[in-house]
């Protein structure tokens, strides 16, 4: 493959040294290596791309130099959700779910529905949660408080546990004190 001289290749090799993103500094390597006097296959086998990318990518480089290799505006595939439907969306979901869903927490499916029903949108589960991760949310929640807990009798509890504890292990200086509790709630939920 034939380079023209736009750089030394020492030059060429300190500018790609600075490059952070990857499809670009895979452009520089292509021509680094071609400069270098590798053919197109030694190239792709290095840089693990096709022949036609390595050409057309030496091709644009003897034909602008350096400019060429960078990267090009994409035209992006429009959002499905954005805009004012993308605030009502995540309003609906910090909203939580409503007593015509007839469910407590929302999960991918429920998710579905309401981008269906409620936004004409049609997405997979996985697009659902690159939505959801994109805007903020997690899929993580914390565990739901029973309706009937007492957050002061908690406190007492951690408080006389924590005595305990402190108690048992003045009482035994030189043994290892473990704490072992069973949680009969999640027994059987396992897996």
């Amino acid at each position: 493959m034939h380079v023209h001289g736009h750089l030394l290749l020492d030059e060429l090799q300190r500018l790609a040294k600075a490059i952070t993103g990857k499809r670009v500094w895979l452009r520089y390597q292509a021509v680094i290596l071609a400069i270098q006097g590798r053919s197109a296959t030694e190239v792709t086998q290095a840089l693990g791309c096709s022949v036609r990318a390595v050409q057309n990518w030496v091709a644009r480089y003897n034909q602008g130099g350096l400019q060429a290799l960078a990267e090009r505006p994409h035209t992006w595939r429009r959002p499905r959700l954005s805009g004012p439907e993308l605030l009502r969306f995540q309003e609906r979901l910090e909203a939580g779910p409503t007593p015509e869903d007839g469910i407590c927490t929302f999960y991918g499916r429920d998710l579905q529905r309401i981008l269906v029903l409620e936004f004409g949108v049609l997405m997979s589960l996985q697009a659902g949660d690159v939505l959801l991760h994109r805007h903020g949310f997690s899929s993580l929640m914390p565990r739901p408080q029973h309706k009937d807990a007492d957050e002061e009798l908690q406190a007492i509890f951690q408080e006389v546990v924590v005595d305990q504890i402190h108690a048992i292990r003045e009482a035994h200086p030189d043994e290892e004190v473990q704490v072992w509790f069973e949680d009969e709630a999640r027994f059987g939920q396992q897996g």
